[in-house]
């Protein structure tokens, strides 16, 4: 695509009101002479982004998004310069200088639309009296009426050549252009006959929508199971990604993009609400597969099996990152139960497991590293050499950068670490201490159970205590029995209480400032702290239900109901902590 002439970009700006396109996608609120909202590009709850219908720019306090009419299509729907140029161009009526514009080949236009044409017939197909079987098969692995039509998922039919009927028959279809899109095959003797037969149909789009190749899956057990279109003019496997599209559509619904192995991975992340996902197209990952990615998000969680092949995959994927790991950007790994997939997992467990999964994925750095451990077990210097060779040159293709220094400084302390145990000078010295003051720290468990003995009533507002005996809070088991023991006895004698508690817990008697708060400053700080320990244990408590998961025993189904309640009750309270 040759270069779009400046002038060209500065009449279309000047014929574009920043706030009707932004307004458009984004509510507006006037203040003065610009207008705000809630920015569109990250989570906030009070207002920050702001559109300036006098400078014709917007700019994000939160963030620091800004730019023109422009740079807010790009950002808004993971578009090039052109692309966007393009859309606004059409939107109000103009036209891209023709030799502005590489155009594309007669037969790539022309293939995208025998693709679009196969993609309708499919689609059809899949509510026809043939597809018994694959409506079953939908059925079966969850895949909703809405599901399938975001996806557009189809059906090819049995026989050899239902697809070249489609089109006219032997005689009238256009069967080279319906060979050069990977959609029929030809026999050695000559005649042609569909590639995709009696398979599921997902097909693969580009970032505008268009399709530009099909993958098909098998119902039973015909191989492989998995069978996509070949290469062509328009569809190239190392530089595609399934689900840009989708993902692109609902572009502020997510902040990181979670890279997945399969179509149905992608399809049950959606379905379960989990904006963002994509997966390669059998193949490894490859650098234009990063850049597409990085171009839409800074962070990118990679979904990996927890088998020796998807540890295989994962560890290729990592070394491809590292040249690309500069700025703000982030990645992590995520791997799931032995034996489950995205799919399974979600279907297990919900979508806030995988959530909370997700947040506890390896870090890119903790994963090189670890792997690098196992690989070498520098537990010998010799191994430590091999282990601190190979680190090195995979930090070697970090760009220079604060990534790149903080990766060989954290090797470096590991190299040296069983050799500088030595003392810092200064506390050689005889005699020397840091006499410096320390501020008092109190525990919550302490400052609850003080509050308590100012107002015992307190205790009624809590009603269980199981949590406190699943955390490590110091003195949690101390503050539970306490609360039971006001339960029971409202009118307990509290100055014994107190005197017995100054023996375990002697910092009660220095918080006698606690006594001259009002009872309903008194409430809302025991409640807030009540909240938060009530928080810790049902955290204990998932971690470990996970941790069980995991294990060739699993999980009961009773069990597995807990953890769904208890991760949707951890999401709300993440989500909105206040």
């Amino acid at each position: 695509m040759a270069r779009i002439p400046e002038s060209f970009v500065q009449q279309l700006l000047s014929q574009l009101d920043i706030v009707e396109c932004v307004g458009s996608r984004v509510s507006l609120k006037r203040a003065g002479q610009s207008w705000t909202a809630r920015c569109p590009f990250h989570q906030e709850k009070t207002p920050s982004f702001s559109v300036s219908s006098v400078k014709q720019f917007y700019h994000c306090f939160g963030c620091g998004a800004h730019g023109d009419a422009i740079r807010f299509v790009m950002e808004m729907d993971g578009l090039s310069f052109p692309e966007a140029v393009e859309k606004l161009a059409h939107q109000i009526g103009l036209e891209v200088p023709k030799e502005a514009m590489a155009q594309p080949k007669p037969e790539t236009l022309d293939t995208y639309a025998i693709l679009e044409k196969a993609a309708s017939w499919f689609f059809e197909c899949l509510t026809g009296v043939n597809a018994k079987a694959a409506r079953a098969y939908c059925k079966k692995r969850g895949l909703t009426e809405s599901a399938i039509e975001r996806f557009q998922i189809g059906y090819a039919p049995e026989g050899w050549d239902g697809l070249i009927k489609h089109f006219g028959g032997p005689e009238k279809a256009p069967i080279g252009l319906l060979k050069q899109a990977g959609l029929i095959i030809e026999h050695e003797s000559g005649r042609h006959y569909d590639r995709f037969r009696d398979r599921l149909i997902f097909p693969i789009r580009d970032r505008r929508g268009r399709v530009i190749a099909f993958g098909g899956r098998a119902f039973g057990d015909a191989k492989p199971k998995y069978l996509n279109s070949p290469e062509s003019v328009v569809f190239h496997k190392r530089s595609c990604l399934y689900g840009v599209f989708e993902a692109q559509r609902q572009r502020r619904a997510w902040r990181r993009a979670v890279i997945v192995e399969g179509y149905m991975d992608v399809i049950a992340l959606s379905m379960n609400g989990i904006k963002g996902a994509f997966a390669t197209l059998g193949t490894a990952l490859t650098e234009d597969h990063l850049k597409s990615l990085f171009n839409q998000t800074p962070e990118l969680v990679f979904c990996f099996d927890a088998d020796a092949a998807g540890r295989k995959a994962a560890w290729s994927a990592a070394q491809s990152l590292l040249p690309f790991m500069e700025g703000d950007r982030q990645a992590s790994f995520l791997f799931l139960p032995s034996g489950e997939d995205p799919d399974s997992f979600l279907k297990q467990y919900g979508p806030q497991a995988f959530r909370h999964e997700a947040k506890q994925a390896f870090p890119l750095s903790t994963f090189i590293f670890d792997t690098l451990k196992q690989q070498f077990d520098p537990s010998s210097l010799d191994a430590k050499a091999r282990y601190v060779n190979a680190a090195q040159k995979l930090i070697g293709s970090i760009p220079e950068g604060i990534y790149r220094r903080l990766m060989q400084q954290a090797l470096k302390d590991f190299t040296y670490e069983p050799f500088n145990r030595r003392k810092n000078k200064a506390e050689e010295k005889e005699g020397w201490r840091d006499s410096r003051p320390r501020p008092a720290l109190r525990e919550p468990t302490e400052v609850a159970m003080a509050l308590l003995l100012e107002q015992p009533a307190l205790a009624l507002l809590v009603p269980q205590t199981e949590w406190l005996e699943r955390i490590s809070q110091p003195k949690a088991a101390m503050l539970g029995q306490l609360i039971q023991q006001l339960k029971a006895d409202p009118q307990a004698d509290i100055l014994s209480l107190k005197q017995s508690l100054k023996q375990k817990v002697p910092s009660i008697e220095t918080m006698s400032h606690l006594s001259v708060l009002e009872p309903q400053a008194q409430e809302a700080e025991f409640l807030g702290i009540v909240e938060r320990l009530a928080w810790m244990g049902k955290q204990a408590l998932a971690d470990t239900l996970i941790a069980q998961s995991k294990t060739k025993e699993g999980l009961t189904q009773a069990q597995k109901e807990q953890l769904k309640a208890l991760l949707s009750s951890l999401e709300k309270h993440t989500s909105n902590p206040n």
